[in-house]
């Protein structure tokens, strides 16, 4: 069973690296490349929920391997501010929301954004993802919206996630 817990813990803290790394990586390389860190099309993120959702389990694998566990400041930190801003969704219901956002052709930034930020209306989500509104741009071949109806239909689908706060 320890060695279980090892294991588990060792691929979690794996994974929350990775991902951690592989998005300072990117936007590093885009940065230095002289885009100012604007080349979304590269750029994988993870939302305050996912964070949360890694640091929950981080904690929880620590403290069933040593009950006197006591976070480091910085791990308390930001374990407090990703919790203050989880949505509390599931991770099925998160894995829908998200399959939903990438189904439409969303970049997992504005699905981050999205689900950060959790905007009350079109206006509010275009304000946040000018890119949302392709559908008026003359070089876009296939727009993920088609009007204000549309992107307005998809963020009422996706609200019952976004309106899922458990604090």
């Amino acid at each position: 069973l320890i060695i279980f817990h090892i294991l588990a813990f060792i691929y979690l803290i794996y994974k929350c690296f990775y991902n951690i790394i592989t998005f300072l990586k990117r936007n590093t390389m885009s940065y230095n490349n002289g885009n100012n860190g604007d080349n979304t099309d590269s750029m994988e993120a993870i939302t305050n929920s996912e964070v949360f959702s890694l640091l929950k389990d981080y904690v929880d694998i620590r403290k069933s391997l040593n009950p006197s566990y006591e976070m480091p400041e910085k791990v308390k930190e930001a374990y407090s501010y990703v919790e203050m801003f989880n949505s509390g969704i599931n991770k099925e219901l998160y894995n829908t929301f998200r399959n939903m956002a990438l189904e439409r052709g969303l970049k997992t930034s504005e699905l981050a954004l999205l689900a950060n930020l959790h905007p009350g209306s079109v206006d509010e989500a275009i304000a946040y993802i000018p890119k949302l509104k392709d559908w008026e741009e003359p070089d876009v071949d296939a727009p993920r919206f088609v009007s204000d109806d549309d992107l307005e239909t998809f963020l009422h689908q996706i609200s019952p996630y976004n309106n899922s706060i458990s604090h």
